[in-house]
């Protein structure tokens, strides 16, 4: 909430809500989601959370803060993505970097309640649409996600900025007949699909690649040329033993 709240009524969260509207993503979209902006001031999460007369020991515990410097914010300057379990409670964040040096994305260290092998990016919203059409869509990453979810395409998910694990697929194969991989079409992106085609295989469910055209990332395409044809790129997804012989 201390994220969500600096990204939309402070002053220091603006510039990041400007980029994000940029790129295409809705007020409407940036509230279901819980997006928000970690300040560049490490200290302002601690002294704003005290205010709220949050426990030391809860907030050792939740961690947004450094395991040596207690007062000192893990993410700075980044825009934040709450991460969902299953019943839609935020059990870690993701921080994107938008300017300066350091990795582009961070996520929160592993905690009790959370271990991101086991949990997937948007599972919770996703969990009804997948149901129905019995079909998954993993993709990339976070803002990958959420151009689908905006484009009506509800049943995309994403691994926490790692390799998708046999865990992660085991959370969705109750309900699913296929699995469609939505990933970069770089080398890295192509290795993530060859493993995650064989994996998904190996655990009984068919696959289909989708071919993102017009754009390198379904956010762009969602932007540049809007949801019609982000649809119709998931309708035209390729078997994946014919993504693999191309």
């Amino acid at each position: 909430g201390s994220y969500h709240y600096c990204l939309l009524s402070t002053d220091q969260g603006k510039p990041v809500l400007d980029y994000i509207q940029k790129r295409g993503l809705t007020i409407d979209t940036i509230k279901k989601f819980q997006l928000g902006y970690s300040p560049k001031d490490r200290y302002w999460l601690n002294k704003f959370l005290k205010k709220k007369n949050y426990s030391d020991e809860f907030l050792n515990q939740s961690g947004l803060f450094s395991r040596k410097f207690p007062t000192v914010s893990f993410f700075s300057d980044r825009l934040m993505f709450p991460i969902f379990n299953r019943a839609g409670k935020v059990v870690a964040f993701g921080g994107r970097l938008l300017s300066g040096e350091g990795p582009k994305y961070i996520n929160s260290g592993e905690l009790l309640h959370y271990h991101k092998g086991e949990i997937l990016y948007a599972f919770n919203f996703a969990r009804q649409a997948i149901r129905q059409s019995k079909i998954v869509i993993f993709c990339e990453g976070y803002m990958d996600v959420i151009a689908y979810h905006q484009c009506g395409i509800e049943n995309a998910v994403a691994p926490l900025g790692t390799a998708l694990t046999e865990e992660q697929v085991a959370l969705v194969r109750p309900f699913v007949d296929q699995v469609y991989l939505s990933f970069d079409m770089d080398n890295a992106g192509k290795a993530a699909t060859w493993k995650a085609i064989l994996m998904c295989r190996r655990m009984g469910l068919a696959v289909k690649i989708i071919q993102l055209e017009g754009g390198k990332d379904p956010a762009e395409i969602m932007l540049n040329l809007g949801s019609e044809r982000l649809t119709h790129c998931v309708e035209c997804a390729i078997l994946d033993c014919d993504y693999l012989l191309s």
